[in-house]
């Protein structure tokens, strides 16, 4: 069976089993991740650093029917709903990683997903995982698109 990440797994689990409510936990923090989540049926979302206390309370919430995110997510969530954004943003698009800066520098460069999993020594899952995220957070559609806004914007600096 081929790899598959969180967003697949999400959409899959709901449409295979819709009773099933779904918190994701995840180092992600990007707004257009938590969005495209809860889009696929998420009843929550935490960060990876939540503490034992705070997982217990959203598995409870969750199970009884309710949301639950992480403060931080939710700032995030609540702000975008907002004419004033909490945070000045001196860039045109979310910030990307280190790892997804390298893997859209591959993509550039005319490499097959294989060939960048092979190059930083991960997973072909996570390389689609890191081509996925990218596509949501600089709003392309696809492989041309990311080529596109790294050499408009200047992204692999």
């Amino acid at each position: 069976m081929p790899e598959m990440d969180g967003l697949e797994c999400c959409r899959l689990m709901k449409e295979r089993h819709p009773q099933v409510k779904v918190l994701v936990l995840s180092m992600m923090r990007e707004l257009s991740l938590v969005k495209a989540m809860l889009k696929q049926g998420a009843f929550g979302f935490l960060l990876k650093n939540a503490g034992k206390d705070e997982v217990l309370e959203a598995i409870r919430k969750v199970a009884e029917g309710k949301q639950a995110f992480s403060e931080d997510v939710l700032e995030s969530l609540m702000s975008s709903f907002s004419n004033k954004p909490t945070k000045p943003s001196a860039s045109p698009f979310p910030t990307i990683s280190r790892r997804e800066k390298q893997v859209l520098q591959l993509i550039v460069d005319e490499k097959t997903t294989s060939e960048i999993a092979e190059e930083l020594f991960i997973s072909f899952g996570t390389v689609e995982t890191h081509r996925r995220n990218l596509l949501l957070k600089l709003n392309a559609r696809n492989t041309a698109g990311l080529v596109k806004s790294a050499l408009e914007f200047d992204l692999l600096k």
